[in-house]
């Protein structure tokens, strides 16, 4: 059994093909880290341990991570719809916005012509 590890060395592979080394940081006080490549794809990953120190050197087994595709689905019918109803909301709250601009305009041309017309029928100038 080592002991007291000075040196630790990782190794990993991809469905047991060429074994690769990662980088390994820390030290024997705090401990060691090691950061394994992220897959993109569902693949087999495994990984050992070489521990060298006082004693003989150790060689861990292979570990194995899977990694599987996503177990959700998008419906796309369902987002197509949501993205139509979106731009009905928005184009009706345009119109609305707009139909609700052309009144208060036509209120104040409205009252903007009463008095002009009171103004003229009493002779006075604006």
């Amino acid at each position: 059994m080592t002991k007291d590890v000075d040196t630790v060395v990782v190794e990993w592979r991809i469905d047991g093909g060429v074994a690769n080394q990662a980088i390994v940081t820390g030290d024997t006080v705090n401990g060691f880290m090691v950061e394994l490549p992220t897959a993109n794809q569902p693949s087999t990953m495994q990984w050992r341990a070489l521990l060298s120190g006082e004693g003989p050197q150790q060689t861990s087994p292979w570990f194995t991570l899977v990694t599987n595709e996503q177990s959700f689905s998008i419906d796309a019918t369902a987002v197509y719809l949501q993205g139509i109803s979106v731009l009905v909301f928005f184009a009706g709250l345009a119109v609305l916005l707009q139909t609700r601009n052309r009144t208060n305009q036509n209120e104040e041309e409205k009252s903007f012509d009463e008095i002009t017309s009171t103004v003229s029928e009493e002779g006075g100038v604006l």
